[in-house]
């Protein structure tokens, strides 16, 4: 071999070994996956659930030796950051985790407020963003042109509106309804859909209240209410403002006979806080364990102890499988490239951690059902199935 053939030869071995170590430094580098959420201020509760889901599904996968991409197991790394339930930090945050941390996608949001912004921004950079507990309508309606970076797994407005009648139809009473919604986005929505189907489900919405997140007074609302003698009671808030609603009703003697509040009777803080006068309150279910969802027996060995029958398990259980989702489909991709993900993500079709999951502009829907607390319990009510249980109807706490 001529000594030109030679040194060819060596300079193709060492491009060939450059390449070889390159490839492998790619592959021992984790995937970088990254939140935005709440961890303090008004919605703290729920993002401190998000976090342990999201976090204990990164712990399992690594556990199993990582996501098989391509032919190689890579670890994930999952860094989060407390928007202090503020939408402005999340988009600030959700870039930073793009741009400066390297995140390949963004994991668990809830509620529009703060899903919109996160989903605006996976948009912008192209990156996908998967979450749940943002009700469908309104997420869909923050973007008329259709998301395409974005996805949501969860139920929607429309399914949770025939459950509120329909569960309310249960109860003895005059059909007369009082609605109590915030401003923001999926407090707009449920309103509007409330009142559109009140006539068809055989009620008549008789009051309507709106009013701001963190309204603090809500006199005049429900001096409104009991005015109108409306005996259901539907309402849309953050926890703290359904907290305060609850105790004035009690104060100023407005006693419904049905009362469901979406968002602010779903922890576990409600019945701590507000004892008997939080007995019988409705809210909507989408998870349950009678299901027997693929990871059902992992969520109940982790969390049902901490959380029992609650939404708090629904959305452990939930948040966990968004996480699995977005796994599943960076092994399914073969890639950590955020538009190859964000492919995969689209062409889900089956069995998960929520039930079948297709979606459809971008959204999966789950199926959903009427909870009521009892206890220290959220037991199904409507519609009937093997876990249901006879609705409370008057509310043990305003009939006295």
């Amino acid at each position: 071999m001529s000594s030109i053939c030679r040194v060819f030869a060596r300079a193709v071995a060492a491009l060939a070994l450059a390449w070889a170590s390159a490839a492998t430094a790619q592959s021992d580098k984790p995937i970088v996956i990254g939140s935005t959420l709440p961890l303090t201020g008004p919605l703290q509760t729920l993002g401190a659930v998000v976090r342990e889901a999201n976090e204990q599904a990164v712990a399992d996968i690594n556990a199993a030796g990582g996501v098989k991409v391509g032919n190689v197991m890579r670890k994930v790394q999952y860094k989060v950051m407390d928007n202090r339930s503020d939408p402005n930090l999340v988009t600030q945050q959700a870039r930073t985790l793009v741009l400066e941390q390297g995140a390949v996608a963004l994991l668990g949001s809830f509620t529009p407020p703060l899903s919109i912004p996160l989903s605006n921004v996976a948009e912008q950079l192209q990156v996908p963003a998967i979450f749940s507990n943002t009700p469908v309508e309104g997420w869909q309606a923050a973007n008329p042109k259709g998301w395409r970076y974005a996805w949501d797994v969860f139920v929607a407005e429309t399914q949770m509106t025939a459950l509120h009648y329909g569960a309310a139809a249960l109860a003895n009473t005059n059909k007369r309804v009082a609605l109590f919604t915030d401003t923001e986005d999926d407090g707009v929505v449920f309103g509007r859909l409330w009142e559109q189907e009140a006539a068809k489900q055989g009620f008549t919405v008789a009051y309507r209240a709106k009013f701001p997140i963190g309204t603090v007074d809500f006199n005049q609302f429900i001096q409104g209410a009991k005015s109108a003698n409306a005996d259901v009671l539907l309402a849309i808030m953050i926890p703290p403002d359904g907290l305060a609603l609850w105790k004035q009703m009690k104060a100023l003697g407005y006693s419904p006979k049905v009362a469901a509040c979406e968002k602010c009777a779903h922890t576990v803080a409600w019945p701590k806080v507000l004892g008997e006068l939080g007995q019988g309150s409705l809210m909507f279910g989408w998870w349950s364990p009678e299901a027997r969802h693929p990871g059902t027996d992992r969520v109940l060995a982790v969390w049902q102890g901490k959380y029992g029958m609650t939404t708090d398990l629904e959305t452990v259980a939930t948040n966990y499988a968004v996480a699995n989702i977005l796994f599943d489909a960076i092994r399914r991709a073969g890639s950590a490239d955020p538009k190859a993900i964000n492919k995969a993500i689209g062409q889900t079709d089956g069995p998960t951690g929520v039930g079948a999951v297709k979606f459809s502009r971008n959204a999966a829907l789950v199926p959903a059902f009427m909870r009521q607390w009892q206890g220290d319990k959220q037991v199904q009510v409507f519609p009937a199935g093997p876990a249901s249980l006879k609705m409370l109807a008057p509310l043990p706490g305003f009939a006295k």
